[in-house]
């Protein structure tokens, strides 16, 4: 969940520092407030977007298998499996490449921007 109301105080402790340095003269060039400021609210934009919870749903259908993927195969009917590697680009299988991500898709998903 958002919180706009942190968002708004760390704008405004910004703000306040701002004024707070340039009252006390350590700004030596012109641009040095707004660079100040600038980084202050980025830091507070980034705090922001960062304590959001995410979630959605991915979908990658360009998705292929890489060349050289190890692989276990069974001749039929009871044969001992072999193992190899693929050797071309392949598909996936159906519908590996759709499903959920972030808050809650599986245990121990905790939905941050990290």
């Amino acid at each position: 969940m958002l919180n706009k109301n942190k968002l708004a105080k760390g704008i405004k402790k910004a703000l306040d520092d701002m004024e707070r340095q340039g009252l006390a003269g350590r700004f030596k060039k012109p641009d040095d407030p707004h660079e100040y400021l600038g980084n202050k609210i980025a830091r507070a934009i980034d705090i922001y977007i960062r304590e959001a919870d995410v979630k959605g749903e991915h979908k990658v259908p360009s998705l292929k298998m890489n060349l050289g993927v190890q692989t276990l195969e069974y001749a039929p009917p009871y044969a001992t499996p072999t193992p190899g590697t693929t050797l071309a680009m392949g598909n996936p299988i159906t519908k590996t490449n759709e499903g959920p991500f972030g808050k809650d898709c599986f245990p121990g998903g905790n939905g941050k921007i990290t």
